[in-house]
């Protein structure tokens, strides 16, 4: 087996991302931008392994909900729109 940290991170990330809500996800692995949290698991996704499948999820620690909700918030927040020009 090739056990490094690279590897365990993205493994982590990967069971993260299908048992839990990925704004909790996120706040587990702290990312931030959606982009990121993305890519894990696309390997699996592609292959037809992953996806849809939801792990039990004793073995995950639970995300901070303060952060976990500050991302949820953040993710699905519409942009402000923009102020009106004032042309004189």
């Amino acid at each position: 087996m090739n056990l490094n940290l690279y590897a365990f991170r993205h493994s982590f990330a990967t069971r993260a991302k299908l048992a839990m809500e990925p704004h909790e996800a996120a706040a587990l692995t702290g990312h931030t931008a959606k982009s990121t949290l993305h890519v894990y698991g696309e390997r699996n996704l592609r292959s037809g392994t992953g996806g849809g499948r939801r792990l039990d999820q004793d073995w995950l620690p639970s995300p901070d909900p303060v952060y976990a909700e500050m991302i949820r918030q953040t993710w699905t927040a519409r942009p402000a729109a923009a102020p009106a020009l004032e042309i004189s």
